[in-house]
């Protein structure tokens, strides 16, 4: 069917006036020469035929044709790959896959009436992805094409095959599963993925295999789920969120365990929990927690011991990894009156997760009960790092009757740990340091006259009285505040608002920051421990002047220096291990990366990399580097047995070690697929019911046959009509026909009324 149409480039009326003002002009001869009538004529049609030319261009002529053409309908049906189909379909003699065979070759001549209904048939395989199935070898009973996936993702499946057929006439899709949809993190969720069929008006129809649930015959319990990997940092609570699924235990407790296995693989049970089944067949999700004690890599694992009555006992458990890092870094901060700088100083250690911050306030308003001993407070703590800010040494030292408190302090300095001292009016000299332990400790010098009297006035001579702007000397990991983005933020620092005065420096002393004018104001240097001094007590006038960062990151690495956690050590090398629990044979990928204290990462880092597998053979790993990030991937052979595997990584910087670092994986024999015998019509009934209005529904094996003949019974309309539309000027070709139409018109008039002498 054809229907001519116009589409006029200005308005007819204007097109009208130009036709019947040309036509007149036909009516003008020439009046120096005669012309006859055959020749007038042919002049008369000629033009008459440009005019028609140029009218047809000014109301754009179209057609358009309707075109009636056959269409092809889809129909999908995908099959459950997974080792769930290898289970008894109602009988221990036949599994569901055998008996989905079956019903495929029993219904071979009707699969085949379908194509000659010209309905396309896509078969499509799926466990936790969707892949197309070879039709050729149907009914797929050899041996050789057996399903194998490690578990079910109905819901991602089901979206897939939608997506698969967007551009073709969807006339439904036909599920053959058990129903069980055990994946533990599906892209798309079951409901959302019926509820695209049902967006689409796509009758979807559910065939359901295996046996349903019966509590006497199937009992269980089964740990379904918990995360693969937990990080903390020591004496931080972890939180263990875990679910559980009971079938067959209605009104009974299930003893729950978290155990915990170190890397000397012992195992300490460090939790218990009973939870109550309070009906059949029920999803339990229960909070488990405990509190490290001590740094490192360990093993976590939820038991429920087996139950009488249970099927099978290989679900019953499941385990993680958790890493602990040395972290939690004890401070302890002693202080003076309460001021900007310790109030300051508290928030921003207490804000860091992994820096556990004690503070104790000496008053001036308790002297009478001075000195105070915190000797045992202090051994007990084990701290880090221990800092003093404007404490008057009267207050926790005494000579001979109360030297308990600093004598403590510097046994922790010995032994190792960091000491600072911050500015103040009793800190340093005029706190009368020059006469206690801490003498010899200091980076710097002191007199036994620079004593501050607490009632006297602020001796002038002792201190910096005035503004005072910062600069560092030399590159130290303390003062390093810039990166590549920002570049050095010292000079853009607010000033601070004075600082002690020395009388001078010991000769090991290694000055880091200084004012402008060159004054001492941060010197260091190692007694055991790392000493630091610190003149002034005003940093947090970079808090509040709008550098929130660089004070955070300043006290964070100085209390990072001071507890020798400034180096390169496991925090600087890292393993990107996107999961810790694989099935046998799976290929295993992951990154690496390594970064210099200060956090810039080190683009040409080496990496030297193995594997150990559970029985104790290793086997080494090829890395390919790239852009400051390695990337690693072992060989599926490697990892085809049941057990605890670990990844040990060197990281060398032009030949000189960076760190080392370790992570752990499991591959487990735990078959989720095969752990539940019972299949899950409800479930496929559910999904199927979504689309029931355009015909939907759940059927068994045996009415697999009826469902084909109604298709084929019922076949959509396939007849479409397909419009195609042509208007002068939309190709080039017709611009081109209808330009040298035009002119040849023209010319072929210019041409005889020149012969004829008319011009």
């Amino acid at each position: 069917m054809q229907s001519w149409t116009l589409q006029p480039v200005i308005h007819p009326i204007w097109i009208g006036l130009a036709v019947i003002v040309l036509l007149a002009m036909q009516a003008i001869r020439p009046t120096f020469a005669e012309i006859g009538l055959r020749r007038r004529m042919i002049l008369i049609g000629l033009r008459t035929f440009t005019i028609l030319l140029a009218l047809t261009l000014l109301v754009r002529p179209g057609c358009v044709t309707t075109i009636a053409r056959q269409q092809s309908a889809l129909l999908i049906v995908m099959a459950d790959m997974s080792r769930s189909m290898q289970l008894p379909h109602a009988s221990a003699d036949v599994s569901r896959w055998e008996k989905m065979s079956r019903m495929f070759a029993a219904n071979s001549d009707r699969l085949a009436m379908l194509k000659q209904k010209s309905i396309e048939v896509k078969w499509m395989g799926f466990d936790n992805q969707l892949y197309p199935l070879d039709e050729s070898r149907l009914p797929w009973n050899q041996a050789d094409f057996a399903p194998n996936g490690a578990e079910t993702d109905l819901g991602t499946a089901l979206s897939a095959a939608l997506k698969s057929a967007r551009h073709q006439r969807l006339i439904g899709g036909i599920l053959l599963s058990d129903g069980v949809n055990n994946v533990t993190d599906p892209l798309v969720e079951l409901p959302a993925a019926a509820e695209q069929f049902a967006a689409n008006q796509t009758p979807l129809y559910a065939v359901a295999f295996g046996p349903v649930a019966d509590a006497g015959q199937s009992a269980d319990v089964s740990v379904v789920s918990m995360p693969d990997h937990f990080t903390g940092f020591v004496k931080n609570q972890q939180n263990i969120r875990v679910t559980l699924r009971a079938r067959g235990f209605t009104n009974r407790d299930l003893p729950v365990k978290l155990i915990v296995t170190d890397d000397k693989n012992q195992e300490q049970v460090v939790g218990t929990r009973e939870v109550r089944v309070a009906q059949d067949d029920q999803e339990l999700t229960l909070n488990l927690s405990l509190t490290p004690e001590q740094p490192g890599n360990y093993r976590l694992t939820v038991r429920v011991d087996p139950l009488a009555g249970e099927v099978t006992a290989v679900n019953n458990e499941l385990s993680a990894f958790m890493t602990i890092y040395a972290g939690g870094l004890r401070v302890l901060l002693l202080h003076g009156d309460v001021s900007f700088e310790s109030k300051y100083l508290a928030w921003t250690l207490g804000a860091s997760g992994d820096i556990e911050l004690d503070e104790i306030a000496v008053l001036t308003r308790n002297r009478s009960q001075w000195p105070l001993d915190l000797s045992e407070r202090i051994r007990r703590g084990n701290y880090d790092v221990m800092i003093l800010e404007n404490v008057d040494s009267r207050a926790i030292f005494q000579p001979t009757t109360g030297e308990a408190t600093l004598a403590a302090i510097a046994e922790a300095v010995d032994s190792g740990k960091g000491l600072m001292m911050l500015g103040g009016v009793h800190s340093f000299g005029p706190g009368l340091y020059a006469q206690t332990p801490l003498a010899d400790l200091l980076p710097i010098k002191m007199d036994v006259a620079e004593k501050q009297d607490f009632e006297g006035p602020i001796r002038a001579d002792l201190h910096l009285d005035r503004e005072l702007k910062l600069r560092p000397v030399g590159g130290h990991f303390v003062t390093s505040l810039g990166d590549q983005d920002s570049g050095d933020v010292w000079p853009d620092l607010p000033s601070v608002n004075g600082a002690n005065r020395w009388i001078g420096l010991k000769g090991n002393a290694q000055v880091l920051l200084e004012t402008t004018e060159g004054e001492p104001i941060l010197a260091s240097h190692t007694v055991g421990g790392r000493v630091m001094a610190m003149a002034t007590d005003s940093t947090w006038r970079w808090y509040l002047g709008g550098f929130p960062e660089a004070h955070k990151r300043f006290w964070r690495q100085m209390i990072l220096w001071l507890a020798r956690r400034d180096g390169m050590t496991n925090d600087n090398v890292s393993i990107d291990l996107p999961q810790r629990r694989f099935e046998p044979l799976s290929l295993i990928e992951f990154a690496l990366e390594a970064k210099t204290a200060a956090g810039e990462v080190i683009p040409d880092a080496e990496y030297q990399t193995q594997v150990t597998r559970p029985n104790g053979e290793i086997a080494a790993i090829d890395v390919t580097v790239g852009e400051g990030r390695a990337r690693g991937q072992i060989d599926r052979s490697l990892v085809g047995d049941a057990g605890i595997y670990s990844i040990d990584v060197v990281a060398l910087d032009q030949q000189r070690q960076i760190g080392t670092t370790r992570a752990q994986f499991m591959v487990y024999d735990r078959d989720k697929e095969k752990s539940n015998p019972a299949g899950d019509p409800d479930q496929l009934a559910r999904i199927a019911a979504r689309t029931a209005k355009w015909g939907g529904h759940l059927l068994q094996v045996e009415e697999f046959g009826k469902l084909l003949d109604d298709i084929a019974a019922h076949p959509p309309d396939m007849i479409i009509e397909v419009p195609t539309k042509w208007q002068l000027g939309d190709t080039w070709q017709d611009g081109l026909v209808f330009l040298l139409t035009f002119v040849a018109s023209l010319a072929t008039e210019w041409y005889l009324r020149k012969r004829w002498g008319l011009v």
